[in-house]
This record gives structure tokens, C-alpha cells and sequence, in this order.
């Protein structure tokens, strides 16, 4: 298999925008991925979530994308042995509107 790298061009737009989230609880030693939703974000848009303050001890970020219009999804790993719920409150949601062709036209 070759390794090719594809360019989709230029960020056109960039937004941060602070998000109220209220996650649920996240298993021992387990990941759960959660639904939110963020007006304007479109499947091909990159995101990054992070949380301004102190998070749950032993809960990280470890994913974000966008799933459908208006929604992204956000993994919560816990690292420890008991169940932990992440911290609700004010998220920043970084996302960037790429320039170029859609993935979906790439393949």
C-alpha cells in the first residue's frame, strides 16, 4: 500500500467557540464517546475540544469530531478504577472550515 499524502488546502475559517457541556459518567477504565451539539460545524470540519479549568482527576480528552451537522462527538477516557463523570461546564471548541475538495471526493 503506498503512503500518499492528500492536501485539502487552506483553513478558510477559524472559530473558538465556549461550549456548556454536561457530560455523563465515563466507566473505570473505559472510553465513552458523547454526543454534543455545536451550531455551524459540517462533517470535513476539524475540531479540538478542551476544558479551561480542572477536569475530573483521571478523565482526558482523547478524541473530537464532527458526526453529522450541528453535532460533534467527544471521547472521554477515565484512568481510573472508578467510575468518574467529566466536568460539566464552559468547553472551547476550536473548529476550522477546511478549503479544498470534501474527503468523501477523495476516495
Amino acid at each position: 500500500m503506498s503512503k500518499e499524502t492528500v492536501s485539502r488546502g487552506n483553513v478558510l475559517h477559524r472559530s473558538v467557540l465556549s461550549v456548556f457541556f454536561t457530560p455523563t459518567s465515563v466507566g473505570a477504565g473505559s472510553v465513552s464517546s458523547e454526543a454534543f451539539t455545536v451550531y455551524g460545524v459540517n462533517v470535513g470540519d476539524s475540531v479540538r475540544v478542551s476544558y479551561p479549568s480542572a477536569q475530573t482527576a483521571g478523565i482526558v480528552i482523547t478524541a473530537a469530531w464532527v458526526s453529522a451537522a450541528n453535532t460533534i462527538m467527544v471521547e472521554f477516557s477515565n484512568t481510573t478504577a472508578s467510575p468518574a463523570t467529566p466536568a460539566s461546564g464552559n468547553y472551547f471548541v476550536s473548529v476550522d472550515q477546511l478549503d479544498g475538495p470534501a474527503l468523501s471526493s477523495l476516495v
